[in-house]
């Protein structure tokens, strides 16, 4: 959904991947994710851009050991280490951390064309 005079721009995606989510007392999960990121232009100009991606826990219960966290989560795998909110047990938002540490993130074999999303 776009606000008047706030247009968000599909940036890229790099392919589903698996890795791990760690919260702030070393419980380690495994999960797969995509994570499509996002660039927010106001009238034009360029804001921060912004990342929310989807999650698959591989074990199911893994998703209740977390369900107590909301925050100081680190998502790691495919090349990104950050940290998470989970919004939901299938929804996150990065909050902070690097989401395009690996050349092959930026491969442009797996990366989609960037292209405007109207909403």
């Amino acid at each position: 959904m776009n606000t008047p005079g706030i247009e968000n721009r599909f940036i890229g995606q790099g392919p589903e991947t698996c890795g791990t989510l760690t919260d702030k007392w070393g419980r380690t999960v495994p999960v797969k994710f995509s994570l499509p990121q996002w660039q927010p232009f106001m009238d034009e100009i360029p804001d921060i851009p912004h990342a929310d991606g989807e999650l698959e826990f591989l074990n199911i219960a893994d998703a209740f050991d977390l369900r107590d966290v909301a925050e100081g989560v680190t998502l790691e795998g495919g090349g990104i280490q950050a940290e998470v909110a989970l919004l939901s047990m299938r929804a996150f938002r990065v909050v902070g951390g690097d989401v395009n540490d690996d050349p092959m993130l930026h491969d442009s074999t797996t990366w989609r064309p960037a292209e405007m999303i109207h909403g």
